[in-house]
């Protein structure tokens, strides 16, 4: 390979930098959604507002159990139950 085959290989972005650098855009925009379940008030209570306070993060809702976290959760289609 001559040398400015070499540079233009080089200087081309390669197509896994480019997912990657769209992939790290996605993740750094769009906010996690949460629901949060634990039968202690004052447990969902503490990670809301530790949750909260992170810009990253939404959290949809809280419940106590798991039955009324499924009907939630099913309606709500968290990214992650916490």
């Amino acid at each position: 390979m001559e040398k400015e085959q070499i540079g233009e290989v080089l200087s081309k972005p390669s197509e896994s930098r480019v997912t990657e650098t769209k992939f790290r855009a996605t993740m750094n925009t769009e906010q996690i959604a949460i629901i949060l379940v634990d039968d202690h008030e004052i447990t969902r209570s503490a990670w809301r507002i530790l949750l909260e306070n992170n810009p990253r993060f939404r959290v949809l809702a809280d419940c106590n159990t798991d039955e009324k976290a499924a009907g939630i959760i099913k309606e709500l289609n968290p990214d992650i139950v916490l």
